[in-house]
């Protein structure tokens, strides 16, 4: 369980990642019940939900605007990606839910989405602060 859940991104911090995930299902009632821990959350998506952390940050902690690490501010680099893509339109039409749309047509997560997107379009990573840290 453990080999799965290792990541050599410096964006990506596995148990970070978990303790998110555990606050949101138990602030949510997602999953079904109360008292997740980083640990109990990440056996249930493991087994139950048979992909990894990395894979629940495309699937659903994109959705969730769910930080990967304290150095990655989801939500600051979701505004930034509409920012990014209403520039390059010459529009204001783009909102963090359509950078969400944009993610997730490429099958990506943020933290992908950065290095295919997001650096060539001079997005900076943000690291979260106080509130965006929750």
């Amino acid at each position: 369980l453990s080999a799965i859940n290792v990541s050599g991104n410096p964006y990506f911090d596995v148990a970070y990642y978990g303790q998110q995930v555990a606050d949101w299902a138990n602030r949510t009632g997602a999953y079904g019940k109360a008292g997740w821990t980083a640990d109990s959350v990440t056996a249930h998506i493991f087994n139950e939900q048979r992909m990894s952390l990395w894979e629940h940050f495309r699937e659903v902690g994109l959705e969730q605007r769910l930080n990967p690490s304290a150095s990655f501010d989801t939500g600051a680099y979701l505004a930034a990606r509409a920012a990014a893509m209403n520039k390059a339109t010459g529009t204001d039409a783009h909102t963090v839910e359509s950078a969400i749309a944009a993610i997730r047509a490429r099958g990506e997560n943020p933290i992908m989405d950065f290095y295919n997107f997001g650096r060539d379009h001079g997005i900076e990573i943000t690291a979260c602060s106080g509130k965006s840290c929750v």
